[in-house]
């Protein structure tokens, strides 16, 4: 029998694998568990990508959305000002993986997100938002001003 121990370790391995296999952007953060701490969803697996603006975070996500199995989308505007957009869906191991990340928010970004909303989205509407330029993304290209 493997303990808790050895498959947080084959988990991160695996993690690990993919993002090298796929040449996937680095991560900012990783929670590996044994499964039975998350929940009945069975997620072992929680990354993040870097906090970025809106068109770099959605980037990620579609690249990421792209190389697993059975994937689905959120957005979630929590209280504290920003947005996080995740994206969900399994390795070739089998093993659930959650991959989010942060978005400041702003009147240009995502108008119309009530705090407290959440919503499953399509992996499209994240497509969308990779090919969409903010302004202040378009201001960090000329030095950020």
């Amino acid at each position: 029998m493997m303990s808790a121990a050895d498959g947080v370790k084959n988990h991160l391995r695996a993690l690990l694998s993919h993002v090298d296999k796929y040449d996937l952007a680095p991560l900012r953060a990783v929670h590996v568990t044994n499964g039975y701490e998350i929940g009945e969803d069975r997620t072992v697996i929680m990354a993040r990508v870097r906090d970025a603006g809106l068109s770099p975070v959605a980037w990620a996500l579609v690249n990421w959305a792209a190389t697993l199995e059975a994937t689905s989308a959120v957005l979630w505007r929590p209280a504290d000002g920003g947005v996080f957009l995740g994206v969900k869906g399994k390795l070739p191991c089998g093993a659930q993986v959650k991959v989010y990340g942060f978005v400041m928010f702003g009147v240009w970004t995502l108008s119309g997100v009530e705090p407290g909303h959440f919503e499953d989205i399509p992996i499209s509407r994240l497509l969308e938002y990779a090919q969409t330029r903010t302004v202040g993304e378009a201001n960090d290209d000329k030095g950020g001003k």
